[in-house]
């Protein structure tokens, strides 16, 4: 302080230390834009007028902290800006030559910084303005809405005021006590449109019980506004979820909690964001709760009238759909069904079944009830089984049975007869067909008949009796004829038969066939020259279109081979080529060796003989040998060897 003395005794050489004005004790004043003030404000210009009726020169020192001291003055009203907030003293300095000794005159300022004033402003609807002074930096505060005038505010303060009809701004101010200046913010706001109703367009039970979920599709969310979600108890509403346009106008969410046993109801009211009601609200959409009981070969489904409204004001029908296994749902009822019960006939009996209820508006479902799941039952005894026997072209005997649409097969019990002695238990079957193992039916002449049982273990009547055609064959192998006998088919539904006689070739294809009906044997006068395997089976078929085989006969003719012991290939047109007669000879092969082994004829043609040439030049009189090989068409091999003598 003595440095800053001795600084200013050079300036003031003469200082009045007893110049005390009458009502002014402060000396000098601080103004801004002409009005006195005690509290300054960062980057605001002060003037500082001297007030105490000094003469002389007047200087001030701004800033008792600083060295060497920042001074104003000649003329002392030019303004000076604080740029950094704080505690200031200033220090005024007269020169008065009428007094030697002078004075000066310190004060202590603040110097305040002036940050924007902090608050939150929330349209609510479209008629009013939400705002809250969070701020508390200055001593007064004056809020302005739009064009309004502005009104006082205090921090802390929470205030609902009207707010403007199209976009405008929401402007704080904030002051401090013993100063004009400051700081303000603004944010700018749109009031929102007038709020109309949101749409539940789908509630869907989501799991049975006591505690299950319920899927909802909410649209028409708007922008300005929050919804509540509501679920009503009489006349009472109470708020299940809150939703945010933010979200989207559309969503789709699921809540949990809800006892599914009993129908639900919900709405959506309006609500603005700052917390009131709209007085709008959406119409009450119901949860459906489907009952499903299983009676004597049907289902019976149930649901309580439907108690809400449609989302759009329409009428409303029911929609019952129903699935089984993996297969696609269908839809049980006729469009515009208003009835509350169902029954469902069309059911086999032991399957489960899974119903679905669906609440519809002009076609359009909102409401989809729980799933009920029920497995049919019957205690009726199931028709009998139509019962048809046949014999596969390998000799497999099979069974199948046809059974009424409606019924779901268990399991069969295949009894079997034998040259028309009594039925025996052979086996047992879970599906439609069988297959008998035995093979001896050719000298037991087997019948069959069954008994089912459904899948609710109900057993059925006994088939039909079916007796499939057993064919027999006898060859005469010196003749090569042959005599085929076979029995009547009993078990036809229809009531004639036709009986056709078929020859198949290796890969069981007909290659030919005659009818044979009212006879029950046929006899072959002379077997094929060509072919040495021959198949036979008989065809039955009824009136009705029922068609049933008897075994397939394989008659296997043997394999003759003639080879001469000499030949004379003298061109006298006898025995002039060595042949190897016979019949059935398939993979043939003939090669003749000279004595020295040596080979001089091959040929794989039965009919291509040795014409007793080799290499183009008659071969010497003599002997020879011979290798033959043949293959049947059974794939039995033939091999014989020998000697051939050549002669002219």
């Amino acid at each position: 302080m003595l440095n800053r003395l001795l600084f200013a005794l050079i300036l003031i050489p003469f200082l009045n230390l007893n110049s005390n004005a009458q009502g002014c004790p402060e000396k000098f004043k601080a103004y801004y834009n002409g009005q006195e003030v005690t509290v300054f404000c960062v980057n605001e210009p002060i003037q500082f007028i001297n007030c105490g009726g000094q003469t002389g020169a007047e200087f001030y020192d701004l800033d008792d902290k600083t060295m060497p001291p920042q001074f104003i003055g000649n003329p002392p009203q030019v303004p000076f800006s604080f740029s950094t907030p704080g505690t200031y003293t200033v220090t005024q300095l007269i020169n008065d030559p009428s007094n030697p000794g002078g004075t000066q005159n310190p004060r202590t300022f603040v110097v305040k910084a002036t940050p924007p004033p902090t608050f939150t402003a929330t349209q609510c609807g479209n008629d009013s303005v939400k705002i809250t002074v969070t701020d508390a930096t200055y001593d007064n505060y004056t809020l302005t809405i739009g064009s309004n005038a502005p009104i006082p505010v205090t921090s802390g303060q929470t205030i609902n005021v009207p707010g403007q009809s199209s976009a405008y701004t929401v402007t704080l101010n904030g002051t401090y006590n013993g100063g004009f200046c400051g700081g303000s913010a603004s944010q700018n706001l749109t009031p929102a449109t007038t709020p109309t109703a949101a749409i539940i367009s789908k509630a869907d039970i989501i799991g049975n019980g006591a505690s299950g979920e319920i899927s909802f599709t909410v649209n028409g969310l708007q922008n300005g506004y929050t919804y509540s979600l509501e679920q009503q108890n009489g006349s009472v509403f109470t708020q299940k979820s809150q939703l945010k346009p933010a979200n989207g106008a559309t969503q789709t969410f699921t809540l949990s909690g809800f006892n599914n046993t009993v129908s639900n109801c919900f709405r959506i009211r309006v609500f603005d964001n700052c917390g009131r009601s709209q007085n709008v609200a959406s119409p009450v959409i119901c949860t459906e709760v489907l009952q499903a009981t299983a009676q004597n070969k049907k289902n019976v489904i149930s649901w309580p009238a439907y108690a809400g409204n449609t989302p759009n004001g329409g009428s409303f029908s029911y929609t019952l759909f129903r699935s089984e296994g993996g297969n696609p749902r269908i839809n049980l009822t006729p469009a515009g069904t208003q009835q509350n019960t169902f029954e469902d006939t069309d059911i086999t009996c032991g399957l489960n079944y899974c119903y679905e209820l669906e609440v519809s508006e002009n076609g359009t479902a909102f409401s989809s009830s729980n799933e009920v799941c029920v497995t049919a039952i019957s205690t009726d005894i199931p028709a009998a089984a139509k019962l048809l026997t046949s014999f596969t072209p390998d000799n497999i005997l099979t069974g199948n049975i046809s059974i009424p649409a409606t019924t779901n097969l268990k399991n069969q019990q295949v009894f079997r007869s034998s040259n028309g002695g009594g039925f025996s238990f052979i086996l047992n079957s879970v599906s439609p067909d069988f297959q008998d193992p035995n093979k001896n039916f050719r000298e037991q002449k087997p019948c069959y008949k069954i008994i089912y049982t459904d899948n609710c273990d109900n057993a059925s009547t006994e088939s039909n009796v079916s007796c499939p055609v057993v064919l027999t064959s006898l060859q005469d192998k010196l003749s090569r004829s042959l005599k085929l006998d076979w029995n009547a088919y009993e078990g036809f539904e229809g009531t004639s038969v036709e009986y056709t006689l078929e020859t198949l070739d290796a890969n069981f294809n007909v290659t030919a066939s005659q009818p044979v009906s009212g006879i029950f044997n046929f006899a072959v006068p002379k077997l094929s020259d060509t072919e040495q395997v021959l198949r036979y089976r008989i065809k039955a078929q009824s009136n009705l279109g029922e068609v049933s085989y008897s075994n397939t006969e394989t008659i296997v003719q043997e394999v003759k081979i003639f080879v001469p012991t000499a030949f004379s290939p003298n061109g006298d047109g006898l025995n002039d080529v060595f042949e190897v007669k016979g019949r059935f000879q398939n993979n043939f092969s003939l090669v003749i060796l000279n004595r020295w082994g040596q080979i001089i004829f091959e040929s794989n043609d039965p009919k291509k003989g040795w014409d007793g040439k080799m290499n183009g030049k008659e071969a010497p009189i003599g002997v020879y040998a011979y290798r033959l090989t043949a293959i049947d068409e059974t794939g039995k091999k033939y091999e014989k060897t020998g000697t051939l003598t050549l002669v002219k």
